[in-house]
């Protein structure tokens, strides 16, 4: 066991998610090499870490996870590749695209150190040696174009920002508390200037969970907390929730479209048609919506369409930007129904997981847990990223033996 090898798993994972984006948007070829290469590494030490620490695994919790997850659209992936093969379709199919499914793979050789090493220290090193990154990358934000300023942003939120945003629950000193509000901030900051809904949306949900933490431990701090934060609004230093984006022609505000949204949800409420949700004004993938399931037979509802199937909606598209319908779109209903309930139930239990060193990471890879669920009906794409890695991080340790686990009936 080395320390140092879940460390590498993180920088290396995320090599691949930065580099692999940047190539795409920079035309860089050997960037997307080095995210090749990177990826391949880290699923080809993942397993070698699964097969010499297989007994600490509870196989038969692992293989109904893996089944369920991994197993369904592993195949159906290879017999795309396979039955038309071509490296481009190889790279595409199990690295560029359907790479995130792999995470599940790496994700349960984490699960091998869990009984074993301090996974907030290593959490901790991976921060500090990746946040020049993640400014650089904000940096690179401000200077792209609006398509590639979201991808850019949305790098730094996932490969850094957001587990940066962990050190909240997990400080040990002020350093680590002020690194995890930074994180949320810059979250804040960020993707209120990008007039992205989905990241404004994470990081209230962590100022909100945050909040809920710190009133059960010092309360003497939320009050701080609350006082700066009003006499920021007092001083206008919020404000910039009503300036238009520099990106787009209106603010943040706007895009949510509120009063939209009251209206129907209370007409969800008349006659509980979950169809109607997705149609409020501020929902800008409503039409994508139509246009990606008007054609679903019975056939494609049950299986989905797979990884490489298209629909037009004013150009040819392959992605819809939801995450659960995305993964409806490619592997069913059914599929989508049982990684909810997956995810449901790793939120309920992880809290309550006792391992030597990682009780309390644990209970807070539980609220990321939480917090990708609801990320998931608003965009959430899946796709290769340090937040996908701890969320699956968080599913598979169901599967991790001697578990113990007090239930509060």
């Amino acid at each position: 066991m080395k320390i140092n090898k879940v460390l590498l798993i993180f920088l290396l994972l995320a090599i691949s998610s930065i580099t692999s984006q940047l190539g795409i948007i920079y035309s860089i070829n050997i960037l997307k090499y080095i995210s090749s290469a990177s990826f391949i590494f880290v699923l080809l030490l993942s397993l070698y870490q699964i097969i010499i620490h297989n007994k600490i695994i509870d196989w038969k919790y692992a293989i109904v996870l893996l089944t369920i997850l991994y197993f369904y659209p592993l195949i159906s992936i290879s017999i795309d590749v396979f039955s038309n093969f071509s490296f481009k379709l190889f790279t595409d199919g199990f690295i560029i695209k359907g790479g995130y499914y792999h995470l599940i793979i790496i994700s349960l050789a984490l699960v091998t150190f869990s009984d074993r090493i301090n996974f907030y220290e290593i959490l901790r090193k991976y921060i500090f040696l990746t946040y020049p990154i993640a400014i650089l990358l904000i940096f690179l934000t401000f200077k792209a174009s609006i398509d590639s300023a979201l991808n850019i942003g949305f790098l730094a939120f996932n490969n850094v920002l957001i587990p940066g945003s962990l050190l909240v629950f997990l400080s040990k000193d002020n350093k680590d508390f002020i690194l995890g509000w930074l994180s949320i901030l810059l979250i804040l900051f960020v993707s209120s200037y990008l007039g992205s809904r989905s990241y404004t949306l994470i990081s209230f949900y962590f100022i909100l969970f945050a909040f809920i933490f710190l009133y059960k431990k010092n309360k003497k701090l939320i009050l701080k907390i609350s006082f700066i934060g009003a006499l920021l609004y007092l001083i206008g230093g919020l404000s910039f929730f009503n300036k238009t984006s520099s990106l787009r022609e209106e603010n943040i505000l706007d895009r949510f479209q509120f009063e939209s949204l009251v209206s129907t949800f209370n007409k969800f409420l008349e006659n509980f048609d979950f169809t109607i949700l997705f149609m409020w004004e501020g929902n800008s993938r409503s039409g994508i919506l139509i246009h990606a399931f008007k054609n679903f037979d019975f056939y494609d509802w049950l299986l989905g369409k797979g990884l490489f199937a298209t629909y037009h909606s004013f150009i040819e598209r392959s992605t819809i930007e939801l995450h659960w319908a995305q993964e409806t779109f490619r592997w069913g209903i059914i599929y989508t129904i049982f990684t909810i309930f997956i995810f449901l139930i790793a939120k309920k239990y992880l809290k309550n997981y006792s391992t030597n060193y990682n009780k309390e990471f644990i209970g807070v890879i539980g609220i990321l847990v939480f917090i990708k669920l609801l990320d998931g009906f608003i965009y959430g794409m899946p796709s290769i990223s340090l937040y996908n890695l701890l969320v699956f991080y968080g599913i598979m340790l169901l599967s991790i033996k001697n578990k113990k686990v007090m239930i509060n009936d």
